[in-house]
């Protein structure tokens, strides 16, 4: 996809040759599109591996600590809805293939679970399970990310938000 435009402009660039002939005009069009292509293999494979590095990181660390009980991590939250607070820590959990009690309710989402390498990817799975546990149908929302929540009752307190179908602030970035 990233070289068919490049490709495009190559075949128009070597209109200019006046004096080559049409393979060699095929050739000076398909080689950027050739290097535009294995440039985009090359970011795609470098940051599949990043992420899977730090999945794995955070997975080790989260497998070595002590178990919370769901009672223990649920009394750390004022919220009136205990559930969306599983469902989102079991999508948590889910995300780093770790069991449920591994996830604390003193988590940062920078500094446990390392989002600021994942995301979008993390937020995408965690509000997609909690949309699927609520059977409700999959949509496009809006969700802040980075330094704006950075724990998890922050992070549930924007589900709920999405869930509500509220737009946020002007500080969020779009994630259909």
């Amino acid at each position: 996809m990233v070289a068919a435009p490049i490709f495009v402009l190559g075949l128009i660039g070597s209109l200019f040759a006046r004096e080559a002939n049409v393979a060699e005009r095929l050739m000076v069009a398909a080689m950027p599109a050739a290097m535009a292509f294995l440039a985009a293999l090359m970011l795609s494979a470098r940051d599949r591996a990043r992420h899977m590095r730090t999945v794995r990181k955070v997975r080790a660390k989260l497998l070595a600590r002590d178990a919370v009980s769901d009672d223990e991590f649920l009394r750390s939250f004022a919220s009136n809805d205990p559930a969306l607070l599983q469902q989102t820590r079991r999508a948590i959990a889910q995300f780093f293939d770790v069991p449920v009690e591994k996830i604390r309710a003193t988590d940062t989402l920078d500094g446990d679970f390392n989002t600021g390498v994942l995301e979008p990817g993390f937020h995408f799975f965690v509000v997609h399970h909690v949309l699927n546990a609520r059977k409700i149908e999959p949509r496009a929302f809006q969700f802040r990310t980075g330094k704006l929540i950075n724990d998890i009752g922050g992070f549930v307190a924007e589900i709920q938000r999405v869930l509500d179908g509220k737009a946020p602030d002007n500080d969020a970035g779009r994630h259909p």
